[in-house]
């Protein structure tokens, strides 16, 4: 057994690790070119009025456009879906947000808000996101 590589094996050793990396790399890219909607929620009075709201922002952070199908929030027991009025042909391109309100909530003891894309996927606001919505809901008189 010879103690040194020859160059055809060091080209070798040499075009495995460089397609292992091309390979990888081609994954990572291909995990990123899609759409991700971010949901981001608050509660607040609305402009001009006393009237608490809940508002809803949803932001498409990926590459791809996204069609938003509906706007939902389910609340301990009942569910309210609202399609979303406020994006022109419901589809976020890469960066587009938009932000909707929802009134006539009974309470606001949610248990979570979420939206809908065209393939029936469900984008859900983060339980850490959902508590401190919350906590700041029980600030504010409702």
């Amino acid at each position: 057994m010879p103690k040194y590589l020859s160059s055809t094996q060091v080209l070798a050793f040499y075009g495995a690790i460089a397609s292992t990396v091309a390979i990888a790399l081609h994954i990572i890219r291909a995990m990123k070119d899609r759409g991700r909607l971010h949901i981001a929620a608050e509660v607040r009075f609305s402009e001009g009025t006393d009237q608490l709201r809940l508002f809803v922002t949803i932001t498409n952070k990926g590459q791809r456009p996204v069609s938003v199908r509906a706007l939902g929030v389910r609340i301990k027991g009942e569910s309210y879906t609202l399609p979303p009025i406020n994006v022109p042909n419901n589809v976020l391109n890469e960066g587009e947000h938009f932000t909707q309100f929802i009134d006539g909530l009974p309470n606001l003891d949610i248990a979570e808000i979420y939206a809908l894309d065209s393939g029936n996927k469900k984008w859900k606001l983060s339980r850490r996101d959902l508590r401190k919505l919350t906590r700041d809901a029980e600030k504010i008189e409702w």
